[in-house]
């Protein structure tokens, strides 16, 4: 127990862990969305079987490994919170894969009425902001 408090004392998060963390993060993101619009649109239309859909897939899967071992070997901080969520980082990433999954498999239909919902409801949010706003300035 005393070399892990020592460790967390030795490495401490900088701006450079942020940085880090922030494009492995987006990187996964990118490459997960890859992989996963190759599988379910690729693989409905036959393109699964092909060389080049396979070095992909292992490219997109071999990338992702490495960007997660990089992610858990980055320092922590160690202070003692009351909540922290469990399995850190597995349940986020996990989630993330789930969510992106889900997204690729959606119809596109169903993104052009979440478009069209999402504009609506940002001019509504706009309109009432600015009207507020005017509102407090007076």
């Amino acid at each position: 127990m005393e070399i892990v408090r020592v460790w967390l004392v030795i490495c401490r998060p900088t701006g450079r862990t942020k940085r880090i963390v922030m494009v492995s993060l987006l990187l996964i993101v990118v490459f997960w969305s890859a992989l996963s619009l190759l599988i379910v649109q690729g693989c409905s239309r036959g393109l699964c079987d092909t060389w080049w859909a396979i070095i992909l897939m292992i490219f997109f899967v071999v990338s992702t490994v490495t960007l997660i071992v990089l992610l858990t070997r980055q320092p922590r901080n160690g202070h003692q919170l009351h909540f922290e969520v469990p399995l850190m980082p597995w349940t986020p990433l996990a989630s993330i894969l789930v969510n992106v999954l889900l997204m690729v498999a959606l119809s596109q239909s169903t993104w052009i009425r979440f478009v069209v919902w999402l504009t609506i409801g940002n001019n509504t949010w706009l309109l009432i902001a600015v009207r507020v706003g005017a509102a407090l300035a007076l």
